[in-house]
């Protein structure tokens, strides 16, 4: 099996272990790491519609993260 492979799977299980995990900021953190080895197996198997949505994904998890730290910290 190929390692990109791997990682896709890995992405996968990390965004489903984030959907369960109720402490906010570590779901976020396991959907950037999920979104991210998903965006990199997206990139290997080159599709374009795929990479998009976990470009995207992968932005918009980050943004809610630095949003949870700035409230955080007021």
């Amino acid at each position: 099996m190929p390692l990109l492979k791997i990682i896709g799977i890995l992405g996968l299980l990390l965004i489903t272990t984030g959907m369960i995990v109720k402490k906010r900021t570590t779901r976020n953190i396991l959907c950037v790491f999920g979104g991210i080895a998903l965006l990199l197996y997206s990139i290997y198997i080159k599709d374009l519609i795929f990479i998009i949505l976990q470009a995207v994904y992968v932005v918009v998890v980050i943004f809610d993260f630095i949003k949870i730290k700035k409230h955080a910290q007021s």
